[in-house]
């Protein structure tokens, strides 16, 4: 499965800025807490798939294009 290495500081942005704690973005990815509290941290990944609910639940998808590439750009790096 493939993994991406979130930037630890766009994902915790996203995050707040959609008004979620820990506990809540990890239930919408269903995935732990202590997982978010990782990738977080820069100490653990997301599946594409992950990244896509991410990106779903935190409303980035209508986000105006000129927001989207300064916050996609150093987002991540596609690991096998």
């Amino acid at each position: 499965m493939t993994k991406i290495n979130v930037c630890p500081a766009i994902l915790r942005k996203l995050r707040e800025n959609s008004g979620f704690s820990v506990e809540e973005l990890a239930r919408k990815l269903d995935v732990s807490v202590e997982k978010i509290i990782k990738v977080e941290e820069g100490r653990d990944s997301l599946t594409l798939t992950q990244i896509k609910n991410l990106l779903i639940s935190t409303k980035f998808l209508w986000l105006p294009s000129f927001q989207k590439i300064y916050l996609i750009s150093p987002l991540c790096q596609i690991i096998d």
